[in-house]
């Protein structure tokens, strides 16, 4: 935000290329980055992310709403799936144990 000496603000206004919406929309849509990423690094507005998805995705189609897995979902998701390797493992050497037992 740039002040004057004087204590007011001065309202900036940035235009975008067509080229970076673009691109933005392209690596959202590879999984490059996700907008809250693309927000920080950028100082773009998430509102404004989200209009250029919905105007220049490949995949969206009319009436259709985005939804972002947030980063601590992703992280729980990966637990869970590690979870279950895991058991899938024990439950199989269990089951080795029980062949072997039943020979």
């Amino acid at each position: 935000m740039k002040m004057l000496k004087t204590g007011k603000r001065i309202n900036s206004h940035r235009k975008f290329s067509e080229e970076f919406k673009r691109k933005l929309v392209d690596d959202f849509e590879k999984g490059v980055m996700s907008v809250p990423q693309m927000q920080k690094l950028y100082g773009v507005c998430n509102a404004l992310i989200y209009r250029w998805i919905y105007k220049y995705s490949t995949y969206n189609e009319k009436n259709i709403r985005i939804v972002e897995m947030k980063d601590s979902q992703t992280h729980r998701l990966k637990e869970l799936e590690e979870k279950v390797k895991e058991l899938e493992r024990t439950v199989g050497q269990k089951q080795i144990m029980i062949d072997y037992l039943e020979k």
